[in-house]
Parts: structure tokens; sequence; C-alpha cells
């Protein structure tokens, strides 16, 4: 099984040359298209995997995120892109359906968004937006429950690995996230408290915090 290791530094740096770019450019919805619309004749669909690179930034913009959750005390860090899980979530994306295979091993988000893009800003920011605005963390309910899987996916507590898949879709990015872990849609995703305490509740494994307040493992 091959890993590409990320480290903090570099991590660092990644987000440093992106962050101007969340500021930027403008987030746009959801828009799934159906099965129907992928069998019709002359749908044109077009396989464009994340380079070795974006699947990094990818993972960058994750942690930035996820690490910007308000008041959140037991996020963990994404730490390694992991070639099974970008073969598993291009295998996703190529279907360009919206639809958990059965028996799937992995977490799996999400995302589609109209035009030809790179998508990896899109698909952290747009749920980051989402959560904001429609999560009500105290009953674990999402006011639009179409995003709310994705939203339970990127900011899932646990964490170790990822690695996503990219396809053009007719007119439109689609975009698959493998996840070490599973979201629970039963559990609230991450653990809140009032006044943040930083990384209050890391496990063992991971009990080193962060400059973005994740629970990371000592390096």
């Amino acid at each position: 099984m091959q890993q590409w290791h990320w480290n903090q530094l570099e991590m660092y740096k990644l987000i440093v040359l992106h962050v101007s770019a969340l500021l930027a450019q403008t987030i746009l919805g959801f828009n799934f298209d159906s099965p129907t619309d992928v069998e019709r004749p002359g749908f044109l669909k077009v396989s464009r995997p994340f380079t070795d690179d974006e699947q990094m930034v990818m993972l960058a913009h994750h942690n930035l995120a996820r690490g910007n959750i308000s008041n959140q005390v037991n996020m963990q860090c994404l730490s390694d892109v992991n070639e099974d899980l970008v073969n598993y979530a291009q295998d996703v994306a190529d279907t360009c359906i919206h639809m958990t295979p059965r028996g799937c091993p992995y977490g799996l988000g999400f995302f589609r968004i109209q035009g030809v893009r790179t998508g990896y800003l899109d698909y952290v920011m747009r749920p980051f937006e989402f959560g904001l605005l429609h999560y009500n963390y105290l009953q674990n309910h999402c006011n639009r429950a179409e995003y709310c899987d994705l939203f339970r996916q990127v900011f899932w507590h646990k964490a170790d690995e990822i690695g996503c898949g990219r396809t053009t879709c007719g007119t439109q990015t689609f975009i698959v996230c493998a996840y070490t872990h599973k979201q629970n849609p039963n559990a609230v995703p991450f653990i809140q408290y009032p006044e943040k305490g930083r990384c209050l509740f890391c496990p063992k494994k991971k009990s080193t915090c962060d400059y973005n307040d994740l629970c990371c493992e000592a390096y």
C-alpha cells in the first residue's frame, strides 16, 4: 500500500499559499444528476484524477476547515493520502452517480459543481458554510437534509487517511472523497464546549495539539 506522508510544515505552507483563494472564490451549490441523466445517449464522462499535489492540497484544506469549527475540542487531523482510498474514490467518481457502493468499507463524501473545475476548495468550503447556517448541534439535525451527509463526513471527528477522485460528468465536475472512518448520522460529528479548550478530548494515539487546534500524532 503506497502512502504519501504529509508533515505539518508542508501542510502549513500549502495552507498559506491557498488561504487567499478561500476568500476570493465563489462557492457554488450542489446539483446531482440522476442515474437516468447519466445513462442518456451522448452523456460525456471524462475521468480527471487529482494529481499527487492536488490530493495534498485537498488534505490541507480539510484540516484548515476542521480546525475552524467553532468550539470543537476533539477534531483529529488528516495525516496521509492513501492510494487505496484514491483508487476507490476515483472508481466511484467515474460512475457519475451519487451512490455509496454496497459493502463500501470507507466513509464517502460526494460533491458536484457546475463547470470543469479543480473542485478541491469547493468540496471543503461548501459543507463548512452549510454547517454554519443549517446544522443544529444541540439537536444533531440539519435543516437541509440533502447536504447533511457531506457535512458530517467532512467534519467527522475521527480522521486518519483520505483519498479523492474527480470526473467530468456532462457539464459538471463530480468529486468523491473516501475516508478511513465513516460518519455516524445518529451521533454528533464532534464535541463542542462553550469555552474552547484546545484539544481537550484528544485520544492517546493523537495527543499532540497542532497549530490548527487539531488532535494529531507526535512526529
